[in-house]
């Protein structure tokens, strides 16, 4: 069984990955999801960013979700070499 504490600091550790991830120009906390907007750059399939929401799952499993998704984002943003 984890503490409050515990799971404040989880929260915290993916807060703080999400908001150092190269890909994270701008996160925002509007109630109900975490917004994430890209740099300017080149990205596939013309992402600009990407969202989850956490009043269901919580806000440490859509941080992870969306660090997730980031990294996804940002390794795809490579060309595949031939």
């Amino acid at each position: 069984m984890s503490t409050i504490q515990e799971n404040m600091r989880a929260m915290q550790k993916a807060y703080d990955a999400v908001k150092e991830h190269c890909m994270c120009a701008r996160i925002k906390d509007d109630g109900a999801y975490y917004v994430v907007i890209y740099p300017e750059g080149d990205w596939p399939d013309n992402v600009g960013g990407v969202q989850a929401g956490y009043l269901i799952t919580g806000k440490t499993q859509a941080l992870q979700r969306i660090l997730d998704r980031m990294e996804r984002d940002w390794l795809g943003s490579f060309p595949i070499p031939r």
